[in-house]
């Protein structure tokens, strides 16, 4: 029995010896023979330096080992990674978005780091106004990259109004000007068509300030930017006639006199009468009368446009006498107009031919410019004599 016992011990610790010797390498997995030296780290073995060292914990950001304990190198822990340093901690943290620093915790917007306040606030845009940084604040809804401050800020670029200046979020817009719905319900100018008429004329018609200002009411003045416009129509156009023609400056109700009825957008009047003798079939004009009448209170501009207009009549009586249709008088006298309105440099006046309320001048002036749209003024006037040539022969 005792021999058993003896036996089995010596079984034992063969056993231990064969236990002792099946040690694996923690990195690469090989056995390692007892006989042999090795390498024992926190309870683990391993079979060379180099597993040893792969075992020990990197630095996150340059990848160096860092080795355990006070003496062997110290290293930080943050958010279960390790770092060598503190220079590669702060490497490894998210960027402030204005100074670059690193930022450990701060202000996060948007995604965005920021290490303080300060930082943050510099980050944000800028007023468009004053300057000021704007979080949250207003945004122009028709460029949305423009930040305000403030209401008052955000009011300082809104239109004002063009009669009482106050700024407005919505506006009713006429030709190149907004009005304020207030001033937009004032009584309209006779001239210029826009809110604000304040200053009453005799004949029934008001002026708003800036038309009545200029105005032509001057009987002497007149007659000067009368005899320009023939001048200048001669000299720019070639259109003149050697016609002695009666110049009138009147007001409404002096236009409608002398034109028997008128419009109320028609601001001129030319009237041609002639006194003829019949003998037999032979007709004698034995006497002609030329009579041009424009408005009173017109601005210069357009006391010229109306006045170029009615002379272009006058040379229409002189070249194309027979022509009598009312849409191709007036488109012809209409399309000269708009040739000096634009050696005037009044495109303005141009703009609104199209709008007049008569149509037989928008139709006829239609009718003009596609006529000249290849040839200009020459083949206006080439197509006129067509068509005097025909009622020649009627």
């Amino acid at each position: 029995m005792k021999r058993i016992i003896i036996l089995l011990v010596l079984l034992l610790a063969a056993a231990s010896l064969l236990l002792a010797d099946d040690l694996r390498c923690a990195t690469c997995g090989r056995t390692i023979k007892q006989s042999k030296h090795y390498l024992e780290y926190e309870g683990r073995a391993y079979c060379s330096e180099a597993c040893f060292q792969a075992a020990l914990p990197k630095c996150a950001t340059c990848g160096k080992v860092v080795a355990g304990g006070k003496k062997q190198g110290e290293f930080l822990k943050y958010k279960g990674k390790i770092y060598c340093s503190q220079a590669c901690f702060e490497a490894a943290l998210p960027q402030c978005a204005v100074c670059g620093k690193p930022v450990n915790g701060g202000i996060i917007v948007d995604g965005k780091h920021y290490c303080n306040a300060h930082c943050r606030r510099q980050s944000l845009p800028q007023c468009t106004v004053c300057g000021k940084p704007v979080d949250g604040g207003l945004r122009d809804p028709l460029d949305p990259d423009k930040a305000y401050c403030s209401q008052e800020c955000f009011s300082t670029t809104l239109p004002a109004c063009d009669i009482c200046g106050a700024r407005m979020q919505s506006w009713r817009t006429m030709e190149d000007r907004k009005y304020c719905q207030e001033c937009a319900a004032l009584p309209r100018c006779w001239s210029c068509g826009h809110p604000g008429a304040s200053l009453p004329l005799a004949d029934g018609r008001t002026l708003c300030p800036d038309c009545a200002r200029g105005a032509v009411f001057d009987t002497a003045a007149a007659r000067a930017l009368f005899a320009r416009a023939r001048r200048e129509l001669s000299d720019r156009l070639g259109l003149s006639t050697g016609h002695q023609i009666g110049f009138h400056l009147v007001d409404l109700n002096g236009l409608s006199r002398a034109a028997k009825a008128i419009k109320t957008s028609e601001r001129g009047f030319y009237h041609y009468a002639a006194v003829i003798r019949e003998s037999g079939r032979r007709r004698t004009v034995e006497k002609e009368t030329f009579d041009i009448y424009v408005l009173s209170g017109l601005r210069p501009a357009e006391f010229l446009d109306v006045a170029v207009h009615e002379l272009a009549h006058d040379v229409q009586q002189a070249r194309f006498p027979r022509l009598t249709d009312r849409i191709t008088r007036e488109g012809f006298a209409e399309y000269v107009a708009s040739l000096m309105a634009t050696a005037w440099g009044n495109e303005r006046l141009n703009e609104t031919r199209l709008r007049n309320e008569v149509k037989d001048y928008v139709t006829g002036y239609q009718r003009m410019t596609a006529v000249a749209k290849d040839g200009g003024l020459p083949a206006v006037l080439a197509h006129l004599e067509k068509l005097n040539g025909r009622a020649r022969a009627k």
